[in-house]
């Protein structure tokens, strides 16, 4: 519960009101008020009001009306404050925590939009997302947030969110039989976190003309490539029968050829290339002894009933055991490891906010629940 308090007298002899909203319900709203009287130019305390005020939805249906005349009033007042303080105090056993906030103070509105998103008209996330946004325009509320454990955390949980809603639109796209190599590369050549985590950027393949022949130029941190290249999901013949085993089929030997004809091309011309990014685009490139991805396939489209996803990554992986300079990988692994990623660093950004949580001293109490009313609106 947020506690309020006011210091401007609203009437002769008022030193200050407190107030607080008990419940903000469908039909009513509660609050408690809590005024001292007396001498203002000696803060002399000459007696005290407590009240309870119980106010129906205003006509319009955006708040409540405090002023209709069938607002329900009780209050006590001294000694009469004592006596029931006593008795709550004697008979519940847990206070909670509270905070006290001028009424003036910037923190009062952003506490009352807060403690209004109840019941029937709650502030929808966007909303206080964007009424935050304008009070950090400068980026002030942003820095203050991510230097906390839990602001980076869920900064990372909607990154996170994000990703997920990318893999789950290309899962549909790789599983569609009719999707072609052409309709692939636009939806994954700017998302390089699916291909693991020490990828920071993709190169801009129309700075350089030989880039141009690769699907995605991606660099790690120490700025070494790595090509990426892509072929269709739809390959019948991933992997086919010889002599009784099981072997990769034509379709991934041309591919790997390819990429092997790529990596040859960029060892012949690693000072070319590298001296032009450097010297026109400012970017310290490394090219000795690249390495390059052979994204091609998925099991659900392979032509023989009897080859399971099982015998399709025992058959590439023994594949790959023999290559050293190029990997071969399906796009339902490429996903599933990216899937596997994302599901650690939201267990991580979980981890976060309970860590922060656990750092407060006790439960903070929002509100009443419909079981703590004595009034049972």
């Amino acid at each position: 519960m947020s506690i309020f308090y006011n210091p401007e007298p609203s009437a002769p002899g008022q030193m200050g009101m407190r107030h607080a909203t008990l419940k903000n319900g469908k039909r009513v709203c509660k609050r408690v008020f809590y005024t001292d009287y007396g001498d203002v130019s000696t803060g002399e305390v000459t007696s005290r009001k407590l009240s309870f005020k119980t106010a129906p939805r205003s006509a319009d249906a955006t708040g409540y009306d405090f002023q209709s005349d069938k607002v329900v009033n009780w209050f006590c007042e001294d000694e009469e404050i004592d006596k029931l303080l006593a008795f709550l105090n004697s008979e519940v056993a847990h206070s909670g925590r509270y905070r006290v906030i001028d009424i003036e103070a910037p923190g009062a509105a952003l506490l009352n939009i807060v403690s209004a998103s109840s019941g029937e008209f709650r502030v929808a996330p966007r909303e206080l997302a964007a009424f935050l946004a304008r009070l950090g325009a400068d980026n002030d509320l942003t820095d203050a947030l991510l230097a906390t454990g839990t602001g980076t955390a869920v900064a990372e949980s909607a990154v996170v969110t994000r990703r997920r809603a990318k893999l789950a639109e290309l899962r549909a796209l790789m599983q569609d039989p009719a999707t072609t190599e052409s309709k692939i590369q636009p939806k994954l050549e700017n998302e390089y976190w699916i291909f693991g985590g020490r990828y920071v950027d993709v190169l801009d393949r129309r700075k350089l003309t030989l880039l141009e022949q690769f699907d995605i130029p991606l660099v790690d941190a120490s700025g070494h490539l790595h090509v990426v290249e892509l072929k269709g999901s739809n390959v019948p013949d991933l992997i086919r029968d010889h002599r009784g085993k099981w072997i990769v089929g034509p379709d991934v030997h041309e591919a790997v050829g390819q990429a092997i004809n790529y990596l040859r091309a960029l060892d012949e011309q690693q000072w070319t290339i590298e001296g032009t990014f450097s010297r026109d685009l400012r970017i310290g490139l490394d090219l000795s002894r690249c390495f390059a991805t052979v994204v091609i396939g998925h099991p659900l489209h392979n032509k023989l009933d009897e080859v399971d996803e099982s015998a399709i990554e025992q058959t590439i992986r023994t594949y790959n055991a023999h290559l050293s300079r190029v990997h071969v990988v399906t796009y339902k692994r490429l996903l599933d490891d990216a899937e596997q990623a994302l599901n650690f660093a939201e267990h991580q950004a979980g981890e976060s906010i309970a860590t922060d949580m656990q750092r407060v001293d006790g439960p903070l109490k929002v509100g009443v629940t419909a079981a703590d009313d004595p009034w049972g609106e």
